[in-house]
């Protein structure tokens, strides 16, 4: 009989998890006390988000500018109106971009793999759902996106991408549902990672919403020549430019990542969330109860 064991960095993030809970059930100690341990659980954190840093392509912290921080000088520019939020009470992680209709766009980051994962953190501001973008990499019919149509019902994003089929000709494959539900006024945190195999999954703050195999036909992904944008379809288009909308920390790997490796990225977060007084002890534990019930 075969045994089923924990890699290094499941074990990690358990870890995290346990001492985080832990620091809430002891309701006696005081507030001052409560943030100094989130704080190191923070710490710790972001020593495990360096294990990853092999596979990252592209990171914008957003805080104040578009440069690339892995190092390999995928720097942003902007398009339209995006201004910088430096309050970090309103941000994740210290500051973030606001849109009012604007894209932030990645002209060098072209060459993107067959595995792939992306993840960053998206606030509404207005209850106004315009067709508005998250992320894209995606021409007419080459490439992906994660985006909201005019059409669809407010709080809704969806997965968009094509692919190369068994007979040599370019398809498009949909990922619906997507991402919804979401609320005015509220952080989330979008992660989609696909493999070259064709099979993709999407998680929000954390927790699978949705995970879908490949198309029958599939052979690869689609490419092209196109940057990636942040808030737009692709670098040098404004089709759905983000409006009235905030992003934060957002990360382009080359690899698909386990959904522990999602989970703690998400903690990070939510940590910081939580820290600023974004959100209160039982919301945080909420949704950390909600990222584990896999």
């Amino acid at each position: 009989m075969s045994e089923k064991s924990f890699t290094l960095i499941e074990l990690m993030v358990v870890f995290i998890v346990v001492g985080i809970i832990s620091a809430i059930i002891y309701g006696s100690v005081t507030t001052i006390n409560e943030r100094a341990v989130f704080a190191k659980a923070q710490l710790f954190s972001q020593k495990l988000n360096s294990s990853l840093a092999e596979n990252i392509a592209g990171k914008w912290d957003l805080n104040g500018d578009t440069k690339d921080l892995s190092g390999n000088g995928n720097d942003g520019a902007i398009a339209g109106t995006v201004t910088w939020d430096t309050n970090q009470i309103n941000c994740v992680f210290g500051g973030c971009a606001t849109f009012a209709v604007g894209r932030i766009q990645i002209p060098n980051l072209t060459s993107i793999p067959g595995d792939m994962t992306f993840s960053g953190w998206f606030k509404k501001t207005t209850s106004t759902w315009a067709a508005i973008a998250f992320l894209g990499k995606r021409s007419s019919s080459t490439g992906w996106m994660l985006y909201r149509n005019s059409g669809d019902t407010a709080g809704y994003f969806r997965w968009y991408s094509h692919y190369v089929n068994t007979s040599e000709v370019i398809s498009t494959y949909y990922a619906w549902p997507g991402i919804y539900g979401l609320e005015v006024g509220k952080w989330y945190h979008f992660s989609v990672s696909r493999t070259a195999e064709g099979a993709t999954t999407i998680y929000v703050n954390g927790k699978i919403t949705s995970s879908y195999a490949p198309p029958a036909d599939f052979s690869r992904w689609s490419t092209n020549t196109y940057g990636v944008s942040i808030g737009s379809e692709r670098s040098g288009s404004s089709s759905w430019s983000c409006t009235e909308a905030q992003i934060d920390e957002v990360i382009v790997y080359d690899a698909a990542l386990l959904t522990a490796q999602i989970q703690e990225n998400y903690y990070l977060g939510l940590n910081n969330l939580f820290i600023n007084n974004q959100i209160g002890e039982s919301e945080y534990l909420s949704r950390m109860k909600t990222a584990l019930n896999e």
